[in-house]
């Protein structure tokens, strides 16, 4: 027994120290990456929000609302800032740690190697440090599996808690309705996986009355459970019963999703399995061992259901011709659960002291990665989470915009022409001389232009005489933009990045 409490008391302290380390990893300097595009359109309808107390959901304007209204909150109490912006996301990969240790899916050991490897994992960080709804999809998918679970020990609890994490994963994307028709799916292949014992029993029950099994179900749950979904989705859909158009944008969101999904980001089948041999390798290998031990011995259901979860998630964003790195959260949570699961029962095969180096090899690689991706190589393309990313090269245009209007002061004013331009309005949000047109106008009375280079000849012809091309700078791989400026204000500027960062436009923040 003292053995026993002993063995709790160690891994207990494991998980503390791995959901510190996550924590750390998820928390340290949030404004550190450039937004990303995504980041920045999901910044402005923040904005919106905080400023006008204005949301409609609309399905081509990035997904669900729960995620502006958890961060509405955070932001009135800490205020408009890109840390403050990202907090919501990362303290959703705090709590799926916990979750995974709480949830007891397999052993409180399997949970812990889990637990570590989603604690390190390269894309589980680098997202938790995104203003995306993505992590908040892992976690809720992750809460109705957890619910499902506890059936057996509190039906009606179970229930409810199945439906609630089922609303919240509605309301903040429409990757809802194919990741539950995925854990539907993987019950079912458990069901017909786990044997002829498991279809006798049914069988039997059956014989004694028919629907039998449905008198077993807590129907007062059931119907409550049922309220608490439809609520969460009524009342976020439709802005708080401001705009009822929004629930009909809803219904409608999965054919404009699928419309998009065949010729936006297009990647071929096996796109998803190089970038996670590539960016989560000993994660990904030790769920496929996990994967086939649970599928061969079929020794626990719950296994078998991950097993099945895991595949199910791989096959359907497969298919999808619609391929981006931040989707294979959902390959790489159930994929987790499968590693932790291997390298548990790998104990009875390879023996103890082989699966602690086993594990230990696989949380320094995962580590490292994890660290070069996101605090050094954060904004190099080439790395597979790094899509179309924002280039650092975006800070110095800020920079030395905002020192101009040191110079000038605050009246400047910055006419954005080009069609690129995420996320500037979001960098920009307190500089109100910035002018964001997406297109070529009249240009009077600007001090400064923000163009494509293929709009050189355009801008030249519309600008007063004594504007010239100042520098040009990378917003992302592929997207240059030039910025014009008048010659009295850049004749004395040097062509080197300014040492100190300007607060001219940004009084009151800590950051852009």
């Amino acid at each position: 027994m003292l053995r026993q409490l002993s063995v709790v008391k160690r891994e207990t302290y494991a998980a503390a120290i791995f959901l510190a380390i996550g924590s750390i990893l998820r928390l340290y300097h949030l404004k550190l990456v450039p937004l990303h595009h995504d980041e920045g359109v999901n910044g402005f309808f923040m904005l919106k929000l905080f400023r006008e107390g204005l949301y409609r959901y609309d399905p081509a304007n990035y997904h669900g609302p729960l995620l502006y209204y958890l961060d509405l909150p955070l932001l009135k109490l800490l205020g408009l800032e890109t840390g403050n912006l990202r907090l919501l996301p990362a303290l959703f990969g705090i709590g799926l740690l916990v979750l995974l240790q709480a949830g007891k899916l397999f052993s409180l050991r399997s949970a812990l190697f889990s637990m570590a490897l989603v604690a390190i994992s390269p894309g589980m960080v680098y997202i938790s440090r995104y203003f995306i709804h993505e992590m908040m999809v892992v976690v809720f998918t992750l809460g109705v599996v957890v619910a499902l679970n506890r059936y057996k020990e509190q039906p009606a609890l179970g229930i409810i808690a199945a439906f609630t994490s089922a609303g919240l994963l509605f309301a903040t994307k429409e990757t809802a309705a194919p990741t539950l028709v995925v854990l539907a799916i993987a019950g079912g292949m458990t069901q017909l996986w786990m044997g002829p014992p498991v279809r006798v029993k049914m069988e039997q029950e059956s014989e004694k009355h028919p629907l039998r099994w449905l008198t077993n179900l807590p129907v007062m749950a059931l119907l409550a459970g049922v309220v608490v979904f439809c609520l969460i989705n009524l009342t976020l859909y439709s802005s708080f019963y401001a705009n009822l158009h929004g629930l009909l944008d809803a219904l409608r969101s999965l054919a404009f999703w699928t419309a998009i999904g065949n010729h936006q980001h297009v990647h071929p089948f096996w796109q998803y399995l190089v970038w996670l041999m590539e960016q989560e390798g000993p994660l990904f290998l030790l769920g496929w061992a996990g994967i086939l031990r649970a599928l061969l011995l079929r020794s626990s259901s719950q296994a078998v259901f991950c097993g099945f979860w895991s595949l199910g998630m791989l096959a359907m964003y497969s298919l999808i011709p619609y391929k981006t790195p931040w989707l294979a959260l959902n390959i790489i949570l159930p994929f987790a659960l499968m590693a932790g699961y291997a390298l548990e029962e790998g104990t009875r095969i390879i023996g103890n002291n082989i699966k602690v180096v086993a594990a230990t090899c696989a949380i320094l690689v995962g580590l490292a990665q994890c660290i070069s991706l996101n605090f050094i190589h954060y904004d190099d393309n080439s790395c597979a989470y790094v899509y179309a990313h924002t280039v650092r090269d975006l800070d110095r245009l800020v920079r030395d915009v905002e020192k101009f209007g040191q110079k000038c002061g605050t009246d400047i004013k910055v006419a954005v022409v080009s069609d690129q331009y995420w996320p500037l309005p979001w960098m920009w949000r307190d500089f109100k001389g910035a002018l964001f047109y997406g297109k070529l106008v009249p240009l009077d009375d600007i001090q400064m232009v923000l163009a494509l280079p293929s709009q050189e000849d355009e801008v030249r012809k519309s600008v007063k005489p004594k504007m010239a091309p100042y520098r040009s700078y990378t917003l992302r791989p592929g997207v240059d933009l030039v910025l014009w400026a008048d010659r009295s204000i850049t004749d004395n500027s040097t062509n080197r990045p300014a040492v100190t960062q300007a607060r001219v436009f940004h009084k009151g923040t800590n950051s852009y």
